[in-house]
């Protein structure tokens, strides 16, 4: 009776160095912070789905994914503002104006028309803030707070 190699030989150095290689990259892919993040997230569409079934359905899933996307722009935004080195706190009242005059003029002014203006109005407020931040320079944070 013969044994098979394969099966009687014990693992291989490389076997033991990947399976090590396997476990540390997962260590340091899935942390422990990021783990209790996604068990939070969990317990929260769980909890959404078992209290309130509407929060789950399509208008309701529509309309966040929606308002995530403008925070996700305006996230966007801050971001090349903070790789510069420096701090907007103006970018949730600039974004407030924006909304404010689209839904002001809404019923009285085409919606492309609005929207530019909109965006027009935004950005000259956004220059005012560059202006008195790079061309006076005034700190950002009390520029922007202001």
């Amino acid at each position: 009776m013969t044994i098979d190699a394969s099966i009687a030989a014990p693992p291989s150095r490389n076997d033991r160095d990947r399976d090590n290689q396997r476990l540390t990259d997962l260590k340091y892919r899935w942390p422990a912070r990021y783990r209790a993040s996604w068990v939070a997230l969990l317990l929260v569409v769980l909890g959404a789905a078992v209290f309130s079934r509407s929060a789950l359905s399509g208008p309701s899933i529509t309309l966040v994914t929606a308002l995530a996307g403008v925070l996700a722009i305006a996230a966007f935004g801050q971001v090349l503002i903070v790789m510069t080195g420096a701090i907007d706190l103006s970018i949730s009242a600039i974004v407030s104006v924006g909304a404010g005059i689209v839904v002001h003029y809404a019923a009285d002014t085409n919606v492309w028309v609005l929207v530019l203006s909109s965006l027009c109005v935004c950005v000259l407020l956004s220059l005012v803030n560059g202006v008195l931040i790079v061309i006076l320079r005034l700190n950002a944070l009390i520029v922007t707070l202001a």
